[in-house]
């Protein structure tokens, strides 16, 4: 089940891929998160192989507590990569690879409403990725809140 990512560093090809260099983190989850979109508004369907590996990576991965492999590291921005992700595959309910279903605009509002902060905004203090400031943070949470609670009209 660790195959199906995308990666953007040299030699990311297959399992064996492992992880970029060290000193250079970098999120499978969210650039296979942002590959899946990225094909779903390239036009690609979700049966095309490379869709469906990415779908099938994410049913073994999937998390909203944390960026998988980096904790906290970019977590908002995983997780604001992770909400257009699934809008763009118009998932309601994501089946994991154990038959067991997670309704994942409720987990991510669920998230976001537990770790605002007193003063309504959002950030973390991990500096890395910008995400200890709250402007950049805060307009994250917004845009995923919009994402969970807004109906998606342009399906029939």
């Amino acid at each position: 089940a660790d195959t199906g990512f995308f990666a953007d560093f040299p030699g990311a090809k297959g399992a064996a891929a492992g992880q970029p260099p060290p000193g250079t983190p970098r999120s499978r989850a969210m650039l296979t998160l942002a590959g899946l979109k990225s094909l779903v508004h390239a036009r690609v369907q979700l049966d095309n192989p490379h869709a469906a590996a990415a779908i099938g990576w994410l049913k073994h991965h999937y998390d909203v507590t944390v960026n998988p492999e980096l904790d906290h590291v970019g977590y908002y921005t995983y997780l604001f990569t992770f909400c257009q992700a699934m809008r763009a595959i118009d998932a309601g309910v994501v089946t994991l690879a154990d038959g067991s279903k997670q309704f994942w605009q409720r987990d991510v509002v669920l998230q976001l409403l537990k770790r605002q902060r007193g003063n309504g905004t959002w950030s973390q203090g991990n500096a890395e990725w910008w995400e200890s400031h709250p402007e950049l943070v805060t307009a994250y949470a917004m845009l995923m809140l919009e994402i969970c609670l807004t109906p998606d009209v342009s399906s029939p």
